[in-house]
Order: C-alpha cells, then structure tokens, then sequence
C-alpha cells in the first residue's frame, strides 16, 4: 500500500501531490479523531465463535473488525429498540425517540410505521378537540 502512494505521489504533477499529500494526511486525521479504540475481552460461547468465524471469511476481515462491526450493529439495534419502547410508552417525544435511536426524524417515522408502533395515545374525543383547534388556528 505504501508503495503505490508513493507511486502515486511521484508520478503526479505538484499541485496534485500537494493536494494528494493533504488529502491523505486530512483522511489519516479524521479517522484518529473520528474513533479511539480501546481493547476488549470476553468470553462466547462456540455457536457465535463459529458464526463469527464465517462473518470473516464471507466477509474478508479479520476479527478484531468483524467483532467491533457485529458491536456496532448490535448496538445500533438495541438503541432503536430502546427508544421505541420508550416512545411506545409515552417517556420521550417522538423527537427525543429518534435521537435515542441515532437516527433522523423520517427514518423514525418508517421505523414506528415499520413496527407498527402506537405513540399517539388520544381518545377519540381528545383527537376531535385537537382537529377544532388547528382548523381554528389556521382561520386567524
């Protein structure tokens, strides 16, 4: 790899190798800003160690990546359970649900559309008054 930069460095003109090198190091910056790794043990049991194995090989990683990605995934799920159950339950606004969940507001709304989760928790009456009241506000 490093050696096909350098390939790639000396064969271009000098403006574009300025711009290469400053391109490379701005990547190389992010990515240490972007995400510091801290190491991790643990045990699983042999089914996931096998699963584990083919996520590798299917996917051509090796395992300290095939783990921080299953992680990740895994995380992200549990983060949108979360917050549906939460929205679901009337603890948090449909707002703060999607920020829990690490998304945006429309991918919230496919996601509650998607589980066919009931966050709006009026009585027919309740909803009569609320339809009365915005025709009233949209006259002024």
């Amino acid at each position: 790899m490093l050696s096909l930069l350098k390939t790639l460095i000396s064969k271009s003109s000098d403006s574009n190798r300025k711009a290469f090198i400053l391109g490379i190091r701005i990547l190389t910056n992010v990515n240490v800003i972007k995400m510091a790794y801290e190491p991790l043990a643990t045990r699983i049991p042999k089914e996931i160690k096998r699963q584990l194995i083919e996520y590798m090989k299917i996917e051509k990683i090796d395992k300290s990546t095939a783990v921080r990605k299953m992680l990740e995934k895994g995380i992200s799920e549990w983060r949108k359970e979360r917050a549906l159950q939460l929205l679901k339950d009337s603890k948090v606004t449909f707002a703060k649900a999607a920020e829990l969940a690490g998304i945006s507001s429309w991918e919230m709304l496919d996601l509650v559309k998607q589980k066919r989760i009931e966050w709006v928790h009026l009585t027919p009456q309740e909803i009569e008054e609320e339809f009365k009241l915005a025709k009233k506000l949209a006259k002024r």
